[in-house]
């Protein structure tokens, strides 16, 4: 899961654990990291999440959670 800074800032919750070299489409740069992280969305929850903090992602969005957490599950989005 990732977040960028500007989103991170607000998030009183989160401490961060660590800082390392990461490569990426913009170079190289340090990302820090908070790991032990909780995740709810609906009924699902999920524990030990990574969280690292990012520059930038996609476009209108705050950050970035990966495909796996809905392994073998349907993802509906509703948007009305």
């Amino acid at each position: 899961m990732t977040i960028i800074i500007t989103a991170a800032q607000a998030c009183e919750s989160r401490s961060w654990e660590e800082s390392h070299d990461v490569h990426g489409w913009e170079g190289k740069s340090q990302s820090r990291y908070s790991k032990s992280n909780k995740l709810s969305i609906g009924h699902l929850d999920w524990s030990e999440i990574r969280i690292w903090e990012n520059i930038q992602s996609s476009k209108g969005s705050e950050g970035k959670i990966i495909p796996k957490l809905f392994s073998n599950r349907y993802l509906e989005i509703d948007f009305e």
